[in-house]
């Protein structure tokens, strides 16, 4: 998110109107749209590492290794039938001819295959440990809102989540109003109270459970009696809750820590903000949702919908609510994964630097074979063009040929140049092709083009 967006967001969120309405309506709307928020980003989860990524380093490990495998000279690597599948060997590739001076490149090829290797090894683990952080992170965002055992999956289904099966999951043991939204003790002591167990029992405590015909939240959601709607009938406000959650505005595609950072300040600027009775006493810094008198405390009675979270924040020393302790613990997991995503692109950059050498070597050992052939034919002696002169010279004897003839009678007969002399072709050779090609033989040779060499039937 945008960093002026997030600000922007989170003022609005904590600017929320505090004061009361004076017709008793809707009183708990700004404290149920932070914790609203909160759920829409725990759905939405932690960005996973990237899978594309993953398979551009399969395939550069994969070129890197074919190079190799095609340019041993101990081929049985080379003729094994699961290797050609594997890399998409199809026996055409060119190959660096044998030879003692191609040598170095061809263990220069092996040692890179070598490298790539444990590139892509140490990738695949680093890749296998933050798949696995993020993973959990995002379970325990879902534990946040839904309880133990909640799935990151299974959030998009509140009818797996929100059952009387999972009461004691969503809503602690033996819940009840005062026990789970802290009555007038601020739910007792934190190892037994089940205060902020959950965002869903947080989000009962504001806006579904209490007196009856109250509408302390949004319009259309009217409280239900709470007598026993946090223990055996927990799915009995699940309609209201997905009608209150439908409510919330669009849900982001992923969450950051940053935006659950952002979100949990915005909660805690709810604390001790909804009070105009005079009597506030010091629960009052602890309490998120309407409590007209802090006094009376959270029991869902008349103007009393809210959470008090003194158990654990008046505490010695302070506790985070469990719910808020699962969204920080996500967050420190995500941004453990997100220091080996650093190191992951390390390793891709270092694949890639791999495969590129591979790439020139094979390159260069094609290239000096030409190279040497370019070379002899360069360097090959070039006969002498004969003239009449040249021919001449070379008397009258059985030296008047290749290129010069016999001409006149008598003493009128001498060596001259031979116009129609074509010399013979050697035996075995071809001429040379328009296109540049020359045809060799012996079982490594291949016909290879003058123009630029392209390597790219070898990439996936």
């Amino acid at each position: 998110m945008n960093k002026k967006i997030l600000i922007l967001t989170v003022f609005a969120l904590a600017a929320g109107k505090n004061k009361i309405q004076a017709t008793d309506e809707l009183p708990n709307a700004p404290d149920f749209a932070v914790l609203c928020r909160i759920v829409q980003h725990a759905k939405a989860g932690f960005k996973q590492a990237s899978e594309d990524e993953k398979s551009v380093a399969s395939q550069l490990a994969a070129t890197t290794a074919k190079l190799a495998i095609i340019n041993d000279d101990d081929e049985t690597r080379y003729l094994d039938k699961n290797n050609r599948t594997i890399y998409r060997i199809t026996g055409d590739e060119p190959k660096i001819p044998k030879g003692a001076e191609k040598k170095p490149l061809k263990a220069k090829l092996l040692q890179l295959e070598r490298r790539a290797a444990e590139l892509k090894n140490d990738y695949d683990n680093t890749f296998a440990e933050a798949t696995r952080q993020i993973e959990q992170a995002n379970d325990e965002l879902a534990e946040a809102v839904y309880g133990a055992g909640a799935k990151f999956e299974d959030q998009g289904d509140s009818s797996k989540l929100i059952t009387n099966a999972r009461a004691s999951s969503l809503f602690g043991a033996t819940g009840t109003y005062n026990k789970n939204c802290g009555g007038t003790n601020g739910g007792g002591a934190a190892s037994t109270s089940n205060v902020g167990i959950t965002l869903v029992s947080d989000i009962y405590c504001l806006c579904i459970a209490g007196t009856a015909s109250a509408k302390t939240c949004d319009q259309t959601t009217t409280a239900l009696s709470h007598g026993t709607l946090f223990a055996s009938t927990a799915g009995t406000g699940k309609e209201a809750f997905d009608a209150l959650m439908a409510k919330c505005g669009s849900q982001p595609q992923q969450t950051s820590p940053s935006e659950l950072h952002a979100l949990l300040i915005a909660w805690q600027s709810k604390l001790g903000s909804h009070f105009e009775s005079t009597n506030t006493r010091d629960a009052a810094r602890f309490i998120i949702g309407r409590a007209d008198n802090p006094a009376t405390g959270c029991t869902g009675a008349a103007k009393q919908h809210c959470v008090d979270y003194k158990s654990f924040l008046g505490a010695t020393p302070s506790q985070d609510p469990r719910w808020v302790s699962k969204i920080k613990s996500a967050i420190t997991k995500v941004q453990t994964a997100a220091e080996k995503s650093l190191r992951l692109r390390h390793s891709l950059s270092l694949l890639e630097v791999v495969s590129d050498q591979a790439n020139l070597t094979y390159t260069e050992g094609l290239n000096s074979q030409r190279t040497q052939r370019h070379n002899a034919e360069n360097n090959a002696p070039t006969k002498q063009t004969e003239t009449d002169e040249t021919c001449e010279k070379k008397g009258t004897g059985d030296g008047c040929k290749d290129g010069c003839k016999w001409d006149g009678e008598g003493d009128n007969k001498k060596c001259v140049k031979d116009l129609d002399y074509k010399p013979k072709q050697a035996e075995g050779g071809e001429k040379e092709s328009k296109t540049g090609t020359t045809n060799t033989t012996g079982s490594n040779s291949f016909i290879i083009n003058k123009g630029p060499l392209l390597l790219t039937f070898l990439l996936f």
